[in-house]
């Protein structure tokens, strides 16, 4: 008590002094007594020092286990409390981990234990939180970490409260949830078994024989309904599967069998699709022990997997017996050549509702519980379930069953394998030597125009036969490709339909891919898109419109909404082909416009082009002669002969003047000469056809110019047209006339022979220095004659040189040496028009 007491009278004292300076009196306070005892021997007798000795002791003593009291009180409350935290931290570690899954930590003891720990030492020792010394400052900081702690596991234990509320409320969700697909499965199963019923019975009941496209129809009904019967039936299995209550129906079944019944169920799933083979089970295979319902699930989802995942290659079925675990089984392995799973993905794949990746959601579609359902129904037979694959190579499932312990077979002691049978070909490929005939053959319409195309883009074919059915009705020709691929593949090849019903989710590319490649070529003006989809989400719809598709349509179609949307984008699809007629899409292209309505008066480009004059030789002669109708039926039939060769060589056709074409290239100037070279070529054919009908055969002539140019558009507010300025049109107009008066079919400028990319490739040769008003130097002119009769050419080609040797003369005035040239021409080549011209020249000038 009297140590307490003098605490408390140290804690007055030195409530606040710092440690050292405790430490310090307390080491000097006995040096002082020994001195004071040491002086006062001196002055007083022994038995008095000794007393006094033992006084002074006894108090310096009593002091410094006061000052030691002082200083252990903090540390010891330090201790204790450090004590108090780590058992009770490493309790609470221990249940979070699951280590004392028996004796849980409960909150409320460690709460109260944590405000004893706060209050006990407290209240003992109400001084300590009056200090200010190191020793004070540190059991402060700890009285306020204390409180830090507590706290923080109020928050801790409030939490933990409510997540194990939400947990409870998720797991109840979750039954309902369970509930709910189970229910409505069931309800759903129900309709389709009518359906399917519905479908048999009209096949079999008809007392007329139905129509070929009416079997189809409703055999497509029929394996639709199947398809959702058996995707019913794994939402079923979910909930059961998870609970771990399946049921099994185990009985001895024939595996072949069940193999043959799937492939039937799955045929219209296959369509067209290249070159795949089904090898067999054969039927010496002992029998397996299994529930029959979920062997014919089992391999339906498999089978149908690969189906879906092979666009071409093969899918093999094999069976061989082996001993597992020292127990006779069957090992069934079914691999494709298909796309492949990458290998870091295929654990994922055996989980409810995953997928090997998201991409696949776009390219294949489903759900991602096909594989899952696999693996739990085989571990419920006693097999295991094996999955391997290889990224672009394909996939192999193997999994094994028990068998019959009658029907086990080996030789020699050994496990014996499988023979391997052929069954029928799965897959129909009968239209891959023409991957985009017609599925319904449609004659002309009565305007005998041909009917409308459309080119259907879809991987499943009842999808397919479904739109077909729809849209026979009204005249249209349905192509089918079964992927993006194929169909990129037909458009390569020059098939051009008037639109395209273009599928989201396809094997090999998705619907958004096709598209965009698709728009590298065509327009949306030119070649409508439309795509479809099971989905209709805002992202989808905008993505897909990103990549170029005009319109979206939502599964399942209606079929007068798919005909009113066909019917809308065909018309303004004719609108835009009708507008490029008066104003060329190549013209807008280079404009930099993607439609008419863009385009504004004074709209120009600056571009270096090819320009093409050509016009009919005395036309005006040939006009008189006949009426109104008959010339303007000898134009049109002339010049849409031109056209197309001008197309087919990159150009387009600025402007018809009565029987004259301008015609611009702006890929360069071998196009031009090629355009040119096939328009004498076509005319040669349209003289053969005038002359077989009583008509004269005609002459066209044609001059080709290479230089900077403005192309833009004139006029004004209410009527604008498109145009072209340059001198470089002048001059082609002005070489075309020298066809006139050299007789020759073919002229070009020296710009156009500058640059042409391998002027060896033509029969070209030297013409004119041509002066141009204007110009401060002479424009050389060439002759190609490449479209000239074989005979004419060859002559021409066999005496170029010494012709432009002529030419050259005549330029330099040396006459008589150019007559001679001309001469020696003439004698070898007597058709030669420009030779007589340049020959008259010289003799004009006395030269003979």
């Amino acid at each position: 008590m009297s140590i307490l007491f003098l605490n408390r009278i140290l804690s007055r004292i030195f409530g606040q002094a710092s440690l050292r300076t405790i430490l310090v009196i307390s080491m000097v306070l006995p040096v002082l007594v020994v001195l004071g005892l040491s002086l006062s021997l001196t002055s007083i007798d022994l038995g008095d020092a000794i007393v006094l000795g033992f006084a002074g002791l006894g108090f310096a003593t009593i002091v410094a286990l006061a000052i030691a009291s002082w200083i252990l009180e903090p540390v010891l409350y330090l201790r204790f409390g450090t004590q108090t935290l780590t058992v009770l931290g490493e309790s609470y570690s221990s249940d979070r981990v699951g280590k004392n899954t028996k004796s849980s930590l409960d909150p409320d003891r460690l709460l109260k234990a944590l405000a004893q720990l706060r209050d006990s030492d407290r209240s003992a020792h109400p001084l300590l939180s009056r200090r200010s010394d190191e020793l004070g400052q540190l059991v402060g900081g700890f009285d306020r970490f204390v409180e830090f702690v507590e706290q923080s596991f109020v928050t801790l234990v409030s939490q933990k409260e409510e997540l194990q509320h939400q947990n409870t409320e998720l797991q109840h969700l979750d039954r309902l949830k369970d509930l709910f697909l189970s229910s409505t499965a069931h309800e759903l199963r129900t309709y389709f078994n009518g359906t399917i019923g519905m479908a048999e019975s009209l096949l079999e009941e008809t007392s007329d024989s139905p129509s070929d496209w009416q079997t189809q129809s409703l055999l497509a009904i029929a394996s639709s309904g199947r398809r959702a019967y058996h995707f019913i039936n794994d939402i079923l299995d979910i909930a059961l599967l998870k609970e771990g209550t399946i049921e099994l129906q185990i009985q001895f079944l024939d595996l072949r069998t069940i193999v043959e019944d799937v492939l039937q169920t799955l045929q219209p799933l296959c369509g067209e699709k290249d070159r795949v083979e089904i090898d067999g089970i054969p039927a010496s295979l002992p029998l397996v022990r299994a529930d029959e319902n979920r062997l014919n699930q089992i391999f339906y989802n498999l089978i149908g997997n690969a189906i879906k995942l092979t666009s071409r290659g093969t899918i093999d079925i094999s069976a061989q017996q082996i001993l597992e675990n020292d127990r006779p089984s069957l090992e069934i392995t079914i691999s494709d050549t298909g796309m492949g799973i990458p290998q870091e993905k295929l654990a994922r794949m055996q989980a409810f509702f995953e997928r090997a990746d998201s991409s696949i959601v776009y390219e294949y579609g489903g759900m991602g519980v096909g594989l899952a359902i696999v693996g739990k129904l085989v571990e419920a037979h006693g097999g295991q379930l094996q999955v391997r694959s290889t990224l672009g190579r394909g996939s192999q499932v193997t999994f094994t069953l028990p068998i019959s312990s009658d029907g086990e077979f080996t030789v020699d002691g050994e496990i014996s394998k499988a023979p391997i049978c052929r069954l029928p070909v799965l897959r129909n490929s009968e239209s891959i030597s023409n991957p985009i005939a017609p599925l319904n053959p449609t004659p002309l319409n009565s305007n005998g125009q041909p009917p409308v195309k459309v080119m259907v883009v879809d991987d499943d074919p009842i999808h397919v036969r479904a739109i077909v059915n729809y849209l026979v009705s009204e005249n249209y020709e349905v192509y089918r490709a079964s992927n993006g691929i194929e169909a990129l593949d037909a458009l390569k090849e020059n098939f051009r339909p008037n639109i395209i019903l273009l599928d989201l989710v396809m094997p090999g590319m998705t619907g958004f891919e096709v598209c965009q490649k698709i728009r590298q070529t065509f327009h949306s003006h030119d070649l409508p898109i439309v795509m479809l989809t099971v989905k209709n989400q805002v992202n989808e719809v905008m993505a897909g419109l990103d990549a170029g598709a005009n319109d979206y349509l939502t599964k399942p179609i209606s079929k007068h909404e798919l005909i009113a949307r066909i019917k809308t984008h065909l018309r303004l699809s004719n609108l835009n082909s009708a507008y490029s007629r008066f104003v060329p899409s190549q013209f807008l292209k280079l404009l930099q416009k993607d439609s008419i309505v863009d385009v504004k008066l004074g709209d120009h480009i600056h571009r270096e082009m090819s320009i093409l004059f050509s016009d009919i030789r005395s036309f005006t002669t040939l006009s008189e002669k006949m009426s109104p109708e008959e010339n303007f039926k000898f134009i049109n039939s002339y010049l849409s002969r031109m056209e197309p060769e001008i197309m087919k060589n990159r150009g387009f056709i600025d402007k018809y003047i009565g029987d004259s074409i301008m015609a611009l290239f702006s890929g360069g100037a071998d196009d031009a000469i090629r355009a040119a070279i096939a328009m004498l070529h076509k005319l040669v054919e349209y003289n053969q056809h005038r002359k077989s009908i009583g008509y004269d055969p005609i002459q066209i002539g044609i001059g080709i110019n290479t230089g900077s140019l403005m192309l833009g558009t004139v006029g004004g507010p209410n009527r604008m047209d498109g145009t072209v300025i340059s001198d470089a049109v002048n001059l082609a107009s002005r070489i075309e006339s020298l066809t006139k008066e050299y007789g020759v079919s073919l002229l070009i400028s020296h710009q156009t022979f500058a640059n042409i990319e391998n002027p060896n490739k033509y029969k070209i040769r030297l013409v004119e220095r041509l002066k141009v008003k204007g110009k401060s130097e002479a424009v050389a002119v060439f002759e190609v004659f490449d479209g000239d009769p074989p005979t004419l050419r060859d002559a021409k080609f066999a005496t170029r040189g010494i012709f432009e040797q002529g030419v050259l003369f005549y330029y330099g005035s040396s006459f008589r040496k150019a007559a001679d040239c001309f001469e020696a021409c003439l004698e070898r080549n007597s058709d030669d028009r420009i030779a007589q011209i340049y020959l008259e020249r010289c003799r004009k000038y006395h030269i003979t």
